[in-house]
């Protein structure tokens, strides 16, 4: 059995070990606010786009769309954010990799 096989046949548990430290942590730090749930959104999000990276070595756009969107619309409702600051790291970081 090689390593790369044992790593996947324990996937699904590291996700789900993942999601049940994150989530509690989260809530323990943030309490229960509208930022708190933006972060437990990026918590799947990027679990999700991890997973699928390392097994298929593609980052779905069907993910990736919705995400952009979600991160634009937490710039403007969270009180930390600045959607200026986020739309020009949107851009910069568009032009860097185009």
């Amino acid at each position: 059995m090689s390593f790369g096989f044992w790593i996947l046949s324990l996937r699904p548990v590291l996700v789900e070990l993942t999601y049940a430290v994150g989530l509690p942590l989260l809530w323990q730090r943030e309490g229960a606010t509208l930022q708190a749930a933006f972060v437990a959104a990026y918590l799947f999000i990027l679990l999700l786009l991890s997973v699928a990276d390392l097994e298929q070595r593609c980052i779905p756009n069907v993910v990736m769309y919705p995400a952009l969107g979600l991160a634009l619309l937490g710039a403007f409702v969270c009180p930390p954010g600045n959607w200026q600051s986020a739309l020009l790291g949107g851009v910069v970081g568009l032009a860097f990799f185009w």
